[in-house]
C-alpha cells in the first residue's frame, strides 16, 4: 500500500525526491500511513477542497476492503 501511495503523490507534486510515506501498524487491522512531502507541495497533496486526498484515500479504502484491512491517511510537512 505504501508503494501505490507514494507513487499516486510523486507525480502530483514538483519535487518527487522530497515525498517520502512512512507505514504504522496500529495493529492487525488498521494501518496509518504518513505522507511527508515539501512545504510547497502539501497544496497539489490535498488538493481544492481536499479533492485529491479524498481520492487517494478512496483508492486506499477500497483496496483496504478487499484486504479486510483500514487505512489512515495523515499528511505532514
Amino acid at each position: 500500500m505504501e508503494e501505490l501511495v507514494l507513487f499516486i503523490v510523486k507525480h502530483l507534486v514538483s519535487c518527487p525526491e522530497q515525498v517520502s510515506v512512512k507505514t504504522e501498524a496500529e495493529d492487525d487491522l488498521n494501518s496509518i500511513i504518513y505522507i511527508k512531502a515539501n512545504e510547497n507541495d502539501l497544496g497539489k497533496i490535498i488538493g481544492k477542497g481536499g479533492k485529491v486526498v479524498n481520492s487517494i484515500r478512496t483508492i486506499v479504502k477500497t483496496i483496504g476492503n478487499k484486504t479486510s484491512k483500514r487505512y489512515r491517511i495523515k499528511i505532514g510537512e
